[in-house]
């Protein structure tokens, strides 16, 4: 467009009536037009757009040949409303409204975003103002009658230039305020130290907020008042002036937690006017923010005065307050930081103490000899608190000091004569710790040997019990920092009292020391046996067992042991004496105990489990140690009673009339001789209902009383005999009081360990059980199991276990696959079983399929079956001679399928 109203001609934007604008238009105008729709789509990266204008005769139509009835649409409704649309569903769309004071021009249209899935609203405004501009702009246009040009009059175009002026010094203000609060928020993660930073950043807020000056207040956390602490400005002389809680601008800033202007300081009451007394200058207006740190307001910032301008705005504060933000920041970062430090400090402090005491402590234990001891926490002292030089002087009877160890160049005659500091420390009985001897009094550094500090600082302690007297000196000097700290003098006072204690465990005469190490050794075997052993007795339908094991005051290498192997099945129990005695006797006991756990739950046969953990505690026993086992297998299926011996005493199966058997192996101790050169031989008895298992080791028939007589097997039979109706708890009690009774005091010699054993028969009831299965395949293995966990718990075990899985099976299987053959979705099944421990067993199945024909059934073709090639029959052959009594039959379109058998009795 020219700007030449000479020339113009008739106005671009003409009337229509009824609120139209019609944009008259020829080659220029068009080319205007295309020109702001490209630059429209560029703004928000549009793929299409398009003007919906109307034309002379008042119709809306697409400026562009890209008609779409939907853009029409939202035009129609842009018009009618006067408003924009901004559409992000679908197909993102932006359609604006352009109109003037005189009517509606039409609409912008921008579609499909090039490089996301929507628009904005952003977008939406950039286009809205683009819109609004290019509508004045047509406005004041004109078309030359005689040329195709179009032009724009002189005062238009100077109002757009000084608007464009005015928005173009508020961007560039705009933007160097954004810059400045970006510098400022870099400054907070620079690693400049804190002063600096925050003067930086009040500079910046100075000339960002156009300022004389600005200044950083804290509060005193002792007092609530207010200090300047960095200024940015000319008043250097306010540094550490204090305002009173709660007064001036900053006080009621920090009180308040809000930022405050006051325009006009002079007639304003709250303006603390010592600021100005002392500073000689004249506040005008105050701008102050607070420093809010985790909702305590820890200080203030404040600029005064404005420049070119009478006050500060709403706007200055905004801006201001993202300063104060960025100081809280840098002020509660560097309280972190300074925390961190503080505490890291300390606890490297810390650490470096409670490291050289552990050393200290450590040494104590380790070393066997005085000598040893001290040259050990001479290198500790040396190497922690960095000394060129240490030593320790003990006092012999005639009061003269000696080196009894040194670390660092000691010469031949440095001994702590009397007249030495190291002479004065041991006769007084009084510490000296020197930072430098030129600030010292005379009468100490005048006993001071100049060729002993060449640093200037020294610590000296007496080494003497809480109330005795000294018997030696710990010297330090020549420390690597030149002087030693307080903090370095406090650790060495702990040290020297760990030397002492240290002096007094070594002068303590050999048998006290012998009696608290074997009292320790004690302790941890006791707690290692005490881990080792079950923590508690099985819970099993076929036995009831009880077991003690009492360690001895001098040696512990007793142990026993169980383990389940099926619920209500198979149990395995043992008794084990580890040879040697205390720490080596329970770290062996642990191993061997360990290994059998493992090899248990393997292997069935106590023979191979005895032979397998000989093999490896051979391996390794590098000591020479030993254990005797004696290990058991009960089946409660069949009755047996299996068990293997190595080396350990015989054991004791007591019947309930009073007779009993006497179980006895063969087999080296474990851990003696490889497998190659031995066998391990064990046997197997039936065990009858009510029968008593009694599993012990030596220290129970060992026991001795005052004369030295031993306990003995026949009285512990005897005692067994008197017993044995009893519960196996009160066997063991029984037992383990008559030894100590015999003994006449607490076990000493040897441990006592004990197990007994009590086993039933099956268990005595009744019981119904029940379940419900869809008709497949896959239901067969669930039945069994359903089956087999109920006979588990009434005790059924062996055959007569075998024969009813096995028939459940077959019955099972001839519903699934007969009964419901072709049904399609299978419906359930049911089976309901009786047990009577002991007794009898039942199991019915009740289906709706097919009738079952038993008499079209053929009999099983023995030949066939034994080739593998079953014909039909066998089941139902086999069912019968597993069961005592089989029923088939049929009532109210239900199959019914009945079998009971009897269980073995008991041998008793």
């Amino acid at each position: 467009m020219q700007s030449n109203p000479e020339k113009a001609g008739s106005p671009i934007v003409m009337p229509l009536g009824g609120g139209r604008l019609h944009v008259r238009r020829n080659p220029e105008v068009e080319y205007i037009l295309d020109l702001v729709l490209d630059e429209a789509r560029r703004l928000v990266q549009a793929k299409q757009g398009n003007f919906y204008l109307y034309n002379h005769s008042g119709v809306l139509e697409p400026f562009l040949p890209q008609p779409g009835e939907e853009d029409r649409a939202l035009s129609e409704e842009a018009l009618q409303t006067h408003s924009s649309t901004l559409k992000g569903d679908g197909k993102p769309t932006i359609c604006v409204y352009m109109g003037l004071q005189e009517g509606d021009l039409g609409t912008l249209v921008l579609r499909e975003p090039a490089y996301f899935d929507q628009f904005y609203e952003a977008d939406l405004a950039l286009v809205q103002n683009l819109a609004a501009t290019f509508a004045i702009l047509l406005k004041n246009s004109f078309l030359d009658n005689r040329t195709p040009e179009v032009f724009l009059s002189f005062k238009s175009s100077l109002l757009l230039l000084l608007e464009n002026a005015h928005l173009n010094q508020k961007i560039k203000e705009s933007d160097h305020q954004l810059k400045s609060v970006l510098e400022v928020s870099n400054l907070i993660n620079s690693s400049r130290e804190l002063s600096e930073m925050i003067q930086t950043v009040l500079y910046s807020a100075k000339r960002v907020i156009r300022a004389e000056s600005a200044s950083l207040f804290l509060v005193d956390e002792a007092t609530g008042e207010l200090y300047f602490e960095i200024i940015a400005g000319d008043k250097k002389d306010l540094k550490g002036f204090r305002i009173p809680r709660g007064q001036g601008i900053a006080g009621i800033t920090a009180a308040s937690k809000k930022s405050l202007i006051v325009n006009d300081a002079q007639t304003d009451s709250r303006v603390f006017r010592q600021v100005d007394q002392v500073s000689q200058e004249v506040t005008r207006n105050i701008l102050a923010s607070p420093l809010v740190i985790e909702g305590e307001a820890i200080g203030v910032i404040e600029v005064i005065n404005t420049i070119d301008r009478p006050a500060f705005s709403e706007h200055d504060m905004e801006i201001f307050e993202s300063f104060s933000d960025s100081v809280a920041i840098a002020l509660q970062r560097r309280r972190l930081l300074d925390n961190i430090q503080r505490t890291n400090v300390e606890l490297e402090r810390r650490l470096r103490e409670i490291t050289s005491l552990h050393a200290v402590a450590a040494a104590q234990t380790e070393e066997r000899s005085l000598d040893d001891l001290f040259v050990r926490v001479l290198e500790i002292v040396r190497d922690d608190l960095k000394v060129g030089r240490a030593s320790i002087l003990l006092g012999d009877p005639t009061g003269k000091l000696k080196i009894a160890a040194s670390v660092g160049d000691y010469g031949d005659n440095e001994d702590g004569n009397p007249g030495s500091l190291a002479h004065h420390v041991f006769t007084t009985n009084r510490p000296i710790f020197i930072e430098d001897f030129r600030n010292s009094p005379s009468n100490i550094t005048s006993l001071a040997n100049p060729d002993r500090y060449h640093s200037q600082s020294c610590i000296l302690l007496p080494l003497a019990p809480p109330s005795g007297t000294p018997f030696g000196v710990i010297c330090l000097t020549e420390p690597a920092a030149g002087k030693f700290l307080e903090e370095d003098y406090r650790l060495l006072l702990t040290i020297a009292s760990q030397i002492v204690k240290g002096y007094e465990n070594f002068m303590l005469n050999d048998q006290m020391m012998v009696k608290r190490s074997l009292e320790k050794e004690m302790e941890i075997t006791s707690r290692i046996q005490r881990n080792i052993l079950p923590l508690r007795k099985p819970q099993h339908l076929h036995l009831d067992m009880s077991a003690k094991s009492v360690m001895a005051k001098t040696t512990g290498g007793d142990f026993y042991d169980y383990y389940v192997h099926t619920p209500n099945g198979d149990v395995s129990f043992l008794v084990a004496d580890v040879s040697g005695k205390s720490l080596p006797a329970a770290l062996f006991m642990a191993v061997s105990s360990s290994i059998l756990r493992t090899i248990i739950r393997q292997e069935f046969e106590p023979t191979r489990v005895l032979a397998q953990a000989n093999d490896l505690l051979f391996e390794e026993s590098q000591s020479g140690m030993f254990v005797t086992v004696f290990l058991c297998r009960y089946d409660p299926g069949s009755g047996k009673l299996r068990y293997a011996s190595a080396g350990h005493n015989e054991m004791l199966l007591m019947h309930e009339d009073g007779t009993y058997e006497v179980l006895s192996g063969k087999g080296s101790p474990l851990g003696v001789l490889p497998a190659y050169k031995q066998k391990y031989l064990g046997g197997t008895t039936p065990v009858r209902d009510g029968d008593l298992l009694v599993l012990f080791t030596d220290g129970v028939f060992e026991a001795v009383d005052r004369a030295g007589n031993e306990f003995g097997m026949d009285r512990l039979m005897d005692l067994l005999q008197e017993v044995r109706h009893k519960t196996p708890d009160e066997i063991v009690e029984s037992v383990y009081r008559k030894v100590i009774e015999f003994s006449g005091s607490e076990l000493q010699y040897d441990d006592f360990t004990m197990l007994v054993s009590r086993f039933f028969g099956t268990i005595r009831d009744k019981k119904d059980y029940k379940i419900s299965l869809p008709a497949r395949v896959e239901s067969v293995p669930v039945l069994r199991d359903f089956i087999l966990n109920a006979c588990q718990r009434h005790g059924l075990a062996g055959q007569d276990l075998e024969d009813v899985l096995l028939v459940s099976d077959e019955a099972a299987t001839n519903i699934v696959l007969h009964a419901y053959k072709g049904a399609g979705d299978a419906p359930d099944f049911d089976c309901e079983i009786e047990i009577e421990s002991g007794n009898m067993f039942r199991i019915e199945l009740r289906d709706h399929g097919i009738p079952f024909r038993r008499d079209e059934v053929p009999g099983p073709d023995i030949r066939e079956n034994m080739a593998g090639r079953r014909r039909g029959g066998f089941g139902v052959y086999l069912i019968k001679s597993l069961m005592d009594s089989v029923e088939y039959h049929r009532k109210d379109d239900v199959n019914y399928f009945v079998a009971q058998k009897a269980l073995k009795k008991d041998e008793s």
